[in-house]
């Protein structure tokens, strides 16, 4: 059999500990509920399991997937593999299966002291099967839980990731005190993108604006169908739309008072200067003009034409540098750039620190000092026909990466001798990956982490020259390349068997 299990994990809940007083020893004897409501949906070479959450008296951290390639009958029969935490999700990928094989799954619960459910989960089964699945997720986002951020602030966590009304999200959410009824009016919602929400719960948080709650009030948290998953599945009403938290008293954190800060400017090209911030910025309503460069010891100023964000690649923040698009830079020359009117998120705006130098690197700009007519292309370079990417998954020991497979067809008259292929995370910022001979239509781009890539693709004369060139672009998710959630598949329910006790 395959390798049995490659497991996305893509739902995860909040670890909820109970604390242990410093001086007393607590020994946690009790075991967690069992697990309810095991769902299997068959795809091709895998299997999509979901339960609901388990209880228990200090905490769930994890839970334990029992698979055989036998249905588990009796009371004491064990199953064909050893089971495995795949932590504390509600929901998990069993790939890497054998088509055409019925799998049969039990599910228990974990706490931090080692207990586990008493009985195993009601069996399922399911049988992976080749063409199965499609590119439709159906899975609607559940609420994990609530929890209150600070007296005016409670955060929610979703089984997935999720998207809100873009005008008035608060309306998305009601929240009342239990016991009296009494409506908790919700000023504000968002959602925590990178480094605002928690490593690996990147857009799966919800904060909310909510006027002054009273401490220690348990108040009820709905959810409503205006909040959806990136595929556009609603929330469902019921259980799984609401969540309970207590009131706090804790004062909010003071906001963000410093304005940005330029870190460095680099050279990327002869007509392209990339800005660093020190945090993610918002431009002016005339980008252009928030940016000056200038030629050090001339009076001259470069004219700006355009303004792209994109990702300090440095501290990794989105939206702090700046990719210029500037009018041609003399090689050797150092030129500063000084930046006004900008603002951070937090509308702090720009303070002293708002310059930095770079020197050219060269002998001279692209195309100066050749002479008249050297660099004209003779004849005409045609770019391929189109470039198109797939993907293919390498795990490797360091974790999973990627590799790209890059194809495209070469144009039936053209004047090139060699192709050359560059990559950019962020659009813009491109480097050299691979130089190619002119017969070449296909190259991979191996070992990638998770994010957007942009790969182009030029064709060369015999003199150098050069063509514009043709782009494609690729996202690669913690689920693999292209693909936006977890669940892509859609029939191949798996059938309820019974419920037995562990050896």
């Amino acid at each position: 059999m395959k390798r049995l299990f490659s497991l996305f994990a893509g739902l995860a809940l909040m670890l909820n500990l109970a604390s242990v007083a410093a001086a007393e020893l607590v020994v946690d004897s009790e075991a967690p509920s069992d697990v309810e409501n095991v769902s299997a949906v068959a795809g091709d070479g895998l299997i999509i399991l979901a339960w609901d959450v388990a209880t228990d008296d200090v905490g769930v951290v994890g839970y334990n997937v029992y698979v055989g390639i036998e249905a588990v009958d009796g009371e004491g029969e064990t199953y064909t593999f050893d089971p495995f935490d795949v932590g504390d999700v509600v929901s998990a990928e069993i790939s890497d299966l054998e088509n055409d094989t019925t799998y049969y799954f039990a599910v228990t619960a974990l706490d931090s002291a080692g207990n586990e459910s008493e009985n195993f989960s009601f069996e399922v089964s399911a049988t992976p099967e080749a063409g199965l699945g499609g590119e439709e997720d159906e899975i609607a986002p559940t609420v994990v839980e609530a929890e209150a951020y600070s007296m005016i602030e409670v955060d929610i966590e979703f089984s997935e990731m999720v998207e809100l009304p873009e005008l008035n999200p608060e309306q998305a959410f009601s929240i009342e005190a239990e016991e009296t009824l009494e409506l908790l009016e919700v000023l504000d919602a968002e959602v925590l993108e990178d480094e605002d929400a928690p490593e690996g719960k990147e857009g799966m948080i919800v904060r909310l604006t909510t006027e002054e709650q009273i401490k220690d009030v348990n108040y009820i948290l709905t959810a409503t169908i205006d909040v959806t998953d990136p595929a556009g599945n609603p929330i469902v009403s019921g259980t799984s739309d609401t969540a309970s938290f207590l009131g706090s008293d804790v004062a909010p954190e003071a906001g963000d008072e410093d304005g940005p800060v330029v870190e460095s400017v680099e050279f990327v090209d002869y007509t392209h200067l990339m800005v660093n911030f020190d945090e993610a910025v918002v431009l002016g309503l005339n980008p252009a003009e928030n940016f000056e460069v200038q030629k050090d010891g001339s009076s001259v100023l470069v004219e700006v034409l355009e303004v792209v964000l994109g990702e300090n690649t440095k501290n990794g923040f989105d939206d702090a540098s700046a990719i210029l698009t500037v009018e041609s830079l003399t090689a050797g020359d150092t030129y500063t750039a000084t930046v006004t009117g900008i603002s951070d998120e937090d509308v702090n705006m720009i303070g002293d620190d708002n310059s930095g130098s770079v020197v050219i690197p060269g002998e001279g700009a692209e195309g100066e000092g050749e002479g008249e007519g050297e660099g004209e292309v003779e004849g005409e370079l045609v770019d391929p026909a189109q470039l198109l990417a797939s993907s293919l998954k390498e795990v490797v020991n360091e974790g999973d990466v990627w590799n790209v497979l890059l194809s495209w067809t070469l144009p039936g008259e053209s004047i090139s001798v060699a192709q050359k292929l560059y990559m950019s995370v962020n659009g813009a910022n491109y480097s050299d990956l691979a130089s190619l001979s002119a017969a070449d239509a296909e190259y991979t781009a191996e070992a990638l982490a998770a994010g957007d890539y942009w790969f182009k693709l030029t064709q060369l004369d015999a003199e150098g020259n050069e063509s514009e060139g043709l782009v494609a672009s690729v996202n690669i998710t913690e689920t693999g390349p292209g693909v936006a959630g977890m669940i892509l598949f859609s029939l191949g329910l798996g059938r309820y068997l019974n419920r037995r006790k562990k050896q």
